[in-house]
């Protein structure tokens, strides 16, 4: 099947991007996930977040999710916005079970600069603990 070109004021629904990303997350935190990781829209981030609902169980204490998504890795300079490079994240489990206030996750962020003859670098490194 070949694409059509399109037209430059055509309208165009991106659906790589979950909608009500809060609801998705808020049922993953409640199914008792640690740890969510995402494909890139060529912006790497990292976060913890916790969607608070009201608790008919007040003995459950919520934990932050923690929410890894990669920025591209391979792409042309093109493609990526400005000044951002090329990404990737190694993660390390410190242990299989999160447990509060123990080491539970390594993160290292690697970047390639837009530069010719640029190398893969450790630009931050975070030890998230449970």
């Amino acid at each position: 099947m070949r694409a059509e070109p399109r037209r430059g004021d055509a309208v165009v629904l991106d659906l790589s991007t979950v909608r009500d990303a809060g609801l998705v997350e808020q049922r993953l935190e409640r199914l008792g996930f640690s740890l969510l990781l995402h494909g890139h829209k060529h912006k790497p981030q990292l976060r913890e977040t916790l969607v608070r609902i009201p608790q008919n169980d007040s003995s459950v204490t919520p934990r932050p999710l923690i929410v890894s998504g990669c920025g591209s890795t391979g792409v042309s300079q093109h493609e990526l916005e400005h000044n951002q490079p090329n990404h990737f994240a190694l993660l390390e489990l410190a242990q299989p079970v999160r447990m509060p206030g123990a080491d539970f996750l390594v993160i290292e962020w690697r970047e390639l600069a837009v530069a010719p003859g640029a190398e893969w670098v450790t630009k931050q490194r975070w030890t998230i603990k449970g």
